[in-house]
């Protein structure tokens, strides 16, 4: 031990020296300095005392703090592992819609309550080196009051870092540093997971063709004919939408099934197959003549002419609108062409105006091998696109057909079948009557449509080309069982793991399992010469680390932080690290006058 200079003229014997406890006290004559000097044990102890094992706070020994940055670093490591799980193989799948909002709590939850514990690790060794520090910087000598017996850090984190900033406690300021960087890991983690929908696709999905192109057996039956009128004529008047693999009025597709899906499967089929486009070749008269009836029981006298067709026909005088449709008998063009074939002329006439119009319409068959696009959970075409017109050859394109398309207004039937007249007639009606429905729809009625020079063309146009576009669909195919393989794209409700997230979450993770783990070997190093008996915390610890000190003496119970401060201002402080001796505090203070204890 060191030992203090002494004036024994001075020195005197007191009860504590008698005991075999030395209470030096002393001053040097030349110096207004005081020496004071608290043992807690001297040499006569020798053999009743011996150096106390160091106590380290269970935090801050070497194996839990190597298990702490160990599993910092596994944490880092599950992650990136988790990111590069979820990007091979696009997320993790949802199997019932029914559990979403169970996973949306979940994938919140539970990375939210895994990192918590690394955080309260954290936080754990900060409490427990900002227990030492004052101890630490004790052995060290030297320090004054404030940055030892008066250093306080569990006034909150602010302070703790004002106050680390101030004694130059660098450790100290890093620790707190990182427990602050630990409240970035409940954010980060909460949403490192997410509920994404991502889009896979199969180019072996199995669809049955159920048709394919050619002239049905019972095309002659005037049954499908008399339903697509039908059908044409309710979609006027209630705005209906096109029939199943009929699409945008003109297109009719080769029927298919698709396989029986699972109520939860949503996916988009791309379907290659056939279909036929029917163009109606529709335009104005390019010239009608009319003349009006002079009296009643008359009839109108109409002639209309299109390229080289002309059509004559009159209209009965009753005093009301009427309309209907005729089939072009003089085409020199298409003369040798059946009456299934002819070109057909719709007509309306106006009787308030006393005006005639007329639409000219020869169709024609176009077949194309397309793809087509439907849903797995809705029936219906929702998208078509062209591919090439390298249809195999069949008796549509070819003979007897050649390309041309039914008028479905003239039929080549018995005279004497009553029925197919009858059929022949309603279709005839049907067809024109849903055109001058939809024309009375539009806003102005009759007059504006009369008035428009593309008015009754474009609803004429519309109206007929959908009703071919239905008959096609069960005239021109006949049936087949054949599998396409198609493209399915299926969009699916994943969880998947956030990249950025999860490399700023594991970025963080390895900065505070790097950073920690050095600032704990470097507060190891400056721990080596502080030798506790136990936890200095408690009320008894600092009784037994003090009983011996005479600087207590200086102190009262009822000053406040200020006043100890200024008692204690100006006192150098250290732990004696001496052979024996548990705690020596020895304060230096500037004296007005010589004093000795």
């Amino acid at each position: 031990m060191e030992s203090p200079v002494v004036d024994r003229s001075l020195t005197t014997t007191s009860e504590h020296e008698r005991n075999g406890v030395p209470s030096l006290r002393s001053f040097q004559s030349d110096e207004t300095i005081v020496t004071r000097t608290t043992t807690v044990f001297s040499d006569t102890d020798h053999k009743r005392y011996s150096r106390p094992q160091q106590w380290v706070p269970t935090f801050l020994r070497p194996w839990v703090v190597g298990s702490i940055v160990a599993l910092t670093i596994l944490y880092a490591l599950i992650i990136q592992i988790a990111l590069r799980i979820s990007q091979s193989r696009n997320g993790w799948y949802i199997p019932d819609k029914d559990y979403t909002s169970i996973i949306s709590f979940l994938k919140s939850a539970l990375p939210l309550a895994a990192v918590m514990p690394l955080g309260l690790l954290y936080n754990s060794m900060h409490e427990s080196l900002l227990q030492l520090q004052a101890y630490v910087v004790l052995s060290q000598g030297r320090a004054t009051a404030r940055e030892t017996v008066l250093l306080n850090y569990k006034k909150g984190r602010l302070s703790t870092i004002y106050t680390a900033i101030v004694n130059g406690h660098w450790i100290v300021l890093v620790s707190s540093t990182l427990t602050i960087v630990c409240l970035l890991l409940s954010p980060l983690a909460s949403g490192i997971l997410t509920y994404d929908y991502i889009t896979l696709e199969d180019y072996r999905y199995p669809v049955v063709s159920k048709k394919k192109i050619g002239l049905h057996s019972e095309f002659a039956s005037l049954e499908y004919f008399d339903a697509a009128a039908g059908y044409a004529q309710a979609a006027a008047y209630h705005n209906l939408s096109d029939p199943a693999f009929v699409y945008d009025h003109r297109w009719a597709v080769a029927e298919f099934t698709l396989p029986p899906q699972p109520y939860d499967l949503f996916g988009n089929v791309l379907i290659p197959t056939t279909a036929i486009s029917t163009e109606c070749h529709c335009g104005q008269a390019r010239s009608i003549d009319l003349t009006l009836a002079s009296a009643p029981g008359e009839n109108h006298a109409v002639k209309g002419t299109w390229n080289d067709s002309i059509v004559t026909f009159s209209i009965p005088n009753t005093g009301r609108d009427q309309y209907g449709v005729q089939t072009i008998t003089e085409s020199p063009s298409n003369e040798a062409w059946g009456f299934w074939y002819k070109p057909v002329a719709f007509w309306f006439f106006s009787s308030q105006l006393n005006q005639v119009a007329m639409v000219f319409c020869s169709p024609e068959l176009l077949l194309y091998n397309v793809l087509v696009s439907t849903y797995t959970f809705a029936e219906g075409i929702s998208e078509l696109s062209k591919v090439d017109r390298n249809v195999p050859e069949n008796n549509i394109s070819g003979a007897p057909m050649y390309g041309r398309g039914f008028n479905g207004i003239s039929f080549d039937y018995d005279s004497s079948d009553e029925q197919s007249r009858t059929r022949e007639a309603s279709i005839s009606s049907g067809l024109a009557t849903a055109i001058y429905q939809l024309a009375i729809l539009q806003p102005g009625g009759i007059p504006a449509v009369m008035r428009d020079k593309d008015g009754f063309w474009s609803l004429t146009k519309r109206t007929y080309t959908r009703y071919l576009s239905i008959v096609a669909k069960y005239a021109y195919f006949t049936d087949t069982n054949e599998t396409i393989y198609s493209k399915m794209s299926r969009t699916e409700g994943r969880i998947v793991v956030y990249p950025l997230v999860a490399r700023s979450l594991s970025a963080i993770l390895l900065c505070l399992a790097i950073v920690g783990a050095f600032i704990h070997f470097l507060h190891a190093r400056a721990r080596k010469d502080v030798h506790l008996a136990g936890d200095p915390d408690s009320i008894a610890a600092t009784i037994a680390m003090t009983s011996h000190s005479k600087f207590t003496s200086l102190l009262d119970a009822s000053d406040s932080e200020s006043v100890l401060a200024e008692k204690l201002r100006g006192m150098r402080c250290m732990d004696s690290a001496e052979q024996y001796t548990t705690t020596t505090l020895n304060l230096r203070h500037h004296m007005g006058k010589k004093r000795s204890f």
